[in-house]
């Protein structure tokens, strides 16, 4: 293993991670209630997607948490003119939904504010 990977794991929160499983873990036991009376497309396709989900955010989490902060310092600036830059994009081509016009649809929609709390963090 190299020093970067030894460093990696020792100073994982691992306190943290297993909260994370906890809470995933009651989430979905709280989806499969649900879906099992009565969600839309079935109990297994909805439980199915939010597990697809749930394994790639946790892969993402653990990707995030092997990288040191530091190295994204440079990038900051550009992440958060990045961030605004879409904001702005939202104000004039989002989509309005249920009101609120915080979507973009690209492919699939997202909300370019849940990029920009990253950014400001």
């Amino acid at each position: 293993m190299s020093e970067f990977d030894r460093r990696s794991v020792q100073n994982f929160d691992w306190v943290f991670f297993l909260l994370i499983a906890i809470l995933l873990t009651f989430g979905l036991i709280n989806l499969m209630s649900a879906a099992a009376a009565g969600v839309e497309g079935g109990t297994s396709n909805v439980v199915r997607r939010h597990m697809l989900v749930m394994g790639a955010a946790v892969v993402v989490m653990l990707l995030t948490a092997s990288i040191d902060y530091r190295h994204a310092e440079r990038f900051a600036p550009l992440i958060f003119i990045g961030s605004l830059l879409l904001l702005g994009l939202t104000l004039i081509l989002g989509e309005v939904t249920r009101g609120a016009q915080a979507w973009l649809l690209s492919g699939g929609s997202f909300q370019p504010s849940e990029f920009s709390k990253v950014a400001l963090v």
